[in-house]
């Protein structure tokens, strides 16, 4: 008799943003394979994050969407005007929606799938968006967003798993290499950006950190204001050099060949977290517990100040507390530790 055929179970994810959070969500992957061997995972986002997910291994197709950076009402209509293309994507038998928002929510609801998985109302800051769904998980907003991920995923897909697997994981971030990436080896990098005015660093730490730690630096940059700080500070340092302006497959090939990295709560150190890489992430508008999941390579120092997790700031100074010389202790411990 002839063997019958295993069904492939068809899985779709949908996490449109943003550089930070998609990177964290994507250890969901290698559970869903590990757990769900006979699977095929697609993935929905944000066109201008597409390079973060390439050559991932676990991912069949990626699928990308081209968002408005502007009001909520333009991007409602473009979820709509996206409905062709999500209806042709063909049939999922679970699509998890780990965002949690009222755009990512319509998107799940406009994919042919059996199971519509996301957070339940109580669980998501735009509650509506629950309503979208036909499997809804509940966790605390406060939580660990790690936890956050793989419990709605193994909620969804109806396994258990360990705590062990995050605490063992292995780099899940995959680059093709290139000139760049290979030009740029065994570096301290420093992110002199962040996605808001808030999270930014105090120039005059990064002038702490150069004018103590014994090693060769490289500063990463996004835009022309982070430039003109990254050129200020390697005029005064001889250990530091700037990088290129950097794709994302680079990104990701400079963060996995460097020593450490150092940052705000911002997506690159995330990419660190991600790549097994040594990291240092300083908190200020946003929680320490919920936004990074420390490990005996990766750090966090946040100040001590009120946080919303539901409103965070975009204004304001937040590291006037700051204890500088904790924040170079660390540095050199994580860098001792990589010696060994």
């Amino acid at each position: 008799m002839p063997k019958s055929k295993i069904k492939i179970m068809q899985i779709g994810i949908i996490r449109l943003s943003a550089l930070g959070d998609i990177t964290q969500s994507m250890i969901a992957l290698d559970l869903i394979k590990r757990k769900v061997p006979d699977s095929s995972i697609d993935w929905f986002v944000d066109e201008k994050f597409k390079g973060l997910l390439e050559y991932n291994p676990n991912i069949r197709k990626i699928h990308y969407l081209n968002f408005p950076e502007n009001s909520k009402k333009k991007i409602i209509r473009t979820v709509f005007s996206l409905r062709r293309q999500l209806r042709n994507v063909g049939q999922y038998d679970y699509v998890i929606d780990l965002q949690g928002l009222i755009k990512s929510s319509l998107i799940s609801y406009l994919i042919k799938a059996k199971y519509r998985c996301g957070f339940d109302k109580k669980s998501i800051k735009e509650s509506v968006a629950s309503l979208f769904y036909n499997k809804k998980y509940n966790a605390s907003y406060g939580q660990n967003v790690i936890l956050r991920y793989l419990g709605l995923v193994s909620f969804s897909l109806n396994f258990d798993y360990e705590r062990e697997y995050i605490e063992n994981k292995t780099s899940y971030l995959f680059y093709k290499n290139n000139k760049v990436i290979d030009s740029y080896q065994q570096k301290t990098l420093i992110f002199v950006g962040a996605s808001f005015k808030s999270k930014e660093l105090p120039i005059k730490l990064y002038h702490h950190i150069l004018s103590r730690v014994d090693t060769n630096f490289l500063i990463l940059w996004g835009n022309e204001r982070e430039y003109h700080i990254a050129k200020e500070l390697a005029e005064k340092y001889k250990n530091v050099e700037i990088s290129k302006k950097l794709n994302l497959n680079q990104l990701k090939g400079v963060i996995a060949n460097s020593n450490l990295v150092i940052g705000a709560d911002t997506g690159p150190v995330h990419m660190a977290w991600a790549l097994c890489k040594p990291s240092l992430i300083l908190f200020g508008p946003t929680l320490l517990e919920r936004n990074t999941y420390l490990t005996d390579i990766n750090k966090a120092l946040a100040t001590k100040q009120q946080v919303d997790v539901y409103k965070i700031p975009k204004e304001g100074n937040f590291f006037d507390n700051l204890d500088y010389d904790e924040v170079v202790d660390v540095l050199e411990e994580l860098l001792n530790l990589n010696k060994l």
